[in-house]
């Protein structure tokens, strides 16, 4: 009996898994790339500021102010590059506190980076640009935005703002957020002082994990960190929502997880009351058992499938609502019912069994009355 619950749920886990996999939709919807390259190893950079506030705006958005504090040993032409790729906008510049104007490049036309060493053609509209010498990316030319300002002697303020597109999943059932910044320009500084990075976080969301590792300061709607090391990979911070208690526990069983434990409990008087009636020796049809067998199958699955939309309800506005293929697991019914059927038919067959066997031998032993008895 144990063996038999246990491949049932293996097979119902294994084709959940399996129509999990065969939806071909694309998972997620993939966030912008960018990040600010210097081309002047000259510059000293004192102070980075990476400010981050998450906007729902149909849909949701980071709104991005990054700030540098440079210092220039002399009055100098420094060009930058910003790769824009999925900004909702073109970045807004300013130096000193003055606006300077962003060019975006023309088609086929790799020949205008001339002035930046760490981008090379590639092919066709695509250009690679080289962070390190191991560490590259290829982007659409087009996504680039590069712009060329005047610094003056000694210090200066560079400010970079604009929105960009939030990494987010496109079926289950919350929506998490993922953001991602290259945090590779310290190839192209001469040096460089802390950076921090202050995220506001949105309403009913909060801190899941961050490749920067945990928070040095948080308050209830702000994260901090101060960076003294340039870490060699991209900055990626992932955020979930917050959910009810009842929501949590929900989402942790799981749809699979709430049915297999109502499918032990069904079983577990299905079988119960299976045995009872041969222990017992009832008379008549074992109406248990086929009762059983008709409902347990489709109430089980009716459970998995209503798991969905309780835990759809439970989370409100918090609910992404969106499951994919699952309902095809329907289509599996008719196989688990079979196999539900056969096994406990099988169980009561056994315990059938079983008990004649019992029974032939309690019956008292007759004598022989064609024998004479001894005196």
């Amino acid at each position: 009996m144990i063996n038999m619950i246990r491949y049932l749920l293996g097979f119902l886990l294994s084709l959940n898994f399996a129509i999990a996999q065969a939806n071909m939709a694309k998972p997620y919807n993939d966030g912008s790339e960018h990040s600010v390259l210097f081309s002047s190893k000259a510059i000293d950079v004192l102070k980075e500021n990476i400010n981050i506030k998450i906007i729902q705006d149909d849909g949701y958005l980071a709104r991005y102010q990054i700030k540098y504090e440079l210092n220039s040993p002399s009055a100098i032409t420094l060009p930058l590059l910003f790769i824009a790729s999925n900004l909702f906008n073109d970045p807004i510049v300013t130096v000193n506190g003055q606006p300077v104007s962003i060019t975006r490049p023309k088609k086929n036309s790799t020949g205008e980076f001339k002035t930046f060493s760490f981008i090379e053609p590639y092919q066709d509209e695509y250009v690679r640009v080289h962070y390190e010498k191991k560490e590259s990316t290829v982007v659409r030319a087009d996504d680039l935005a590069y712009f060329v300002t005047r610094l003056k002697e000694g210090q200066n303020t560079i400010t970079v703002t604009y929105d960009a597109q939030i990494e987010t999943n496109n079926f289950g059932f919350t929506r998490n957020l993922g953001l991602e910044y290259a945090l590779f320009p310290s190839k192209y500084w001469k040096s460089f002082g802390p950076i921090h990075i202050n995220l506001q976080l949105p309403e009913k969301y909060k801190f899941q994990d961050a490749s920067i590792g945990n928070p040095d300061g948080k308050d209830a709607d702000h994260l901090i960190w101060t960076l003294k090391n340039i870490p060699t990979a991209d900055l990626r911070i992932n955020l979930k929502p917050v959910v009810p208690i009842f929501s949590a526990v929900l989402l942790f069983l799981d749809p699979l997880g709430v049915s297999a434990l109502a499918f032990l409990a069904l079983v577990y008087f299905h079988f119960k009351r299976t045995r009872k009636h041969r222990t017992l020796q009832e008379p008549g049809y074992n109406w248990s058992l086929a009762i059983g067998n008709l409902l347990i199958p489709p109430l089980v699955y009716t459970i998995y499938f209503g798991t969905y939309n309780l835990i759809d309800w439970s989370l409100g506005d918090l609910a992404l609502g969106r499951h994919g293929y699952v309902l095809l697991l329907a289509f599996t019914l008719p196989v688990f019912w079979v196999i539900y059927v056969l096994g406990m038919w099988l169980v009561d067959l056994h315990y059938k069994k079983r008990h004649q066997v019992l029974i032939e031998l309690t019956k008292p032993v007759q004598s022989d009355s064609k024998h004479p008895s001894f005196k």
